[in-house]
């Protein structure tokens, strides 16, 4: 990956808080506006499995205590 992104994969890389003297667009580093585009994909597509699979699992744990206790 380019350095300009950070150590962490955790946080979006938004439009405008690249490392460096002056937000990089389309213009000025196009194959880095598509890489970052692509990783703010990726991390929404992984945020989204987490925060979806985390709700499913609740509600399969409750289902299960629901039954276990009546």
């Amino acid at each position: 990956m380019d350095e300009r992104f950070g150590d962490t994969i955790w946080r979006w890389s938004y439009d405008y808080p690249v490392k460096g003297k002056r937000d990089i667009s389309n213009l000025d580093d196009k194959n880095f506006v598509l890489l970052r585009r692509k990783r703010n994909k990726a991390v929404t597509i992984m945020y989204w499995t987490f925060f979806l699979s985390f709700i499913i699992f609740m509600s399969f744990i409750s289902k299960i205590l629901f039954i276990i206790l009546n």
